[in-house]
C-alpha cells in the first residue's frame, strides 16, 4: 500500500473541507536545507511553516524563492541552552556518543567528489555546511523559546532532520 498517496488524498480532502481554516497546519522544520519537503505542501493554503537551518546563505536563498507568504526560513542553531541541567551535567562532552562518521565511506566519497562539484552545488551535493557562513552558535535557541519568539500557537509538527513530533 502506498501510504504517501493515502496521506496526500486524505490531507487534501481535509484542506478542501477547510478543516485548518481557523487554525493552520504549522510545521517547524529543523535542518531545512534545500527547503521544506514538497510532501508538506499538500497543506497549502493552510500551511504555516518555519524552516530553521544554521546555513545563513541557504536561508536567505530559500526566503527569496519562497512563494507562500506563510513559509519562511530562519538561520539558527536549535538546542538546549548552555544553562540547561542536561547540558550542565554533560559538561564538555558532545550530546552524541560513538559517532561512526570516521568509519563510514561517506567522508572518502566527499573528498573524491569535492574537486568535481561546482561551488554552488557543494551544500546540496556534499552537505558541506561546515564551509558555509553559519548562524552564531552562541545564539542557539530552544524549541520553547522559538515557539514563543515566533508567536506560534495551536498544534505544531516539529520535524528534526528526518524525525517528527507533535508540539502543543
Amino acid at each position: 500500500m502506498d501510504y504517501t498517496s493515502v496521506f496526500t488524498s486524505m490531507t487534501r480532502s481535509l484542506v478542501e473541507k477547510k478543516t485548518f481554516a481557523s487554525e493552520p497546519f504549522t510545521l517547524i522544520d529543523v535542518g531545512c536545507s534545500g527547503g521544506i519537503s514538497p510532501f508538506w505542501r499538500v497543506f497549502d493554503p493552510s500551511l504555516m511553516a518555519l524552516g530553521i537551518d544554521p546555513v545563513v546563505t541557504e536561508c536567505e536563498r530559500l526566503n527569496v524563492h519562497e512563494t507562500n507568504s506563510n513559509v519562511r526560513y530562519r538561520p539558527a542553531f536549535v538546542g538546549l541552552p548552555d544553562q540547561h541541567p542536561f547540558v550542565q551535567k554533560r559538561g564538555h562532552n558532545e550530546p552524541w556518543g560513538g559517532n561512526p562518521w570516521n568509519r563510514l565511506s561517506t567522508p572518502l566519497a566527499i573528498e573524491i567528489l569535492k574537486p568535481k562539484t561546482k561551488k554552488e552545488d557543494k551544500l546540496s551535493v556534499l552537505n558541506d555546511w561546515q564551509n558555509s557562513k553559519l548562524a552564531d552558535t552562541k545564539s542557539k535557541i530552544g524549541v520553547d523559546d522559538l515557539v514563543q519568539e515566533e508567536k506560534l500557537s495551536g498544534w505544531i509538527l516539529l520535524k528534526l532532520m528526518s524525525t517528527a513530533m507533535i508540539w502543543r
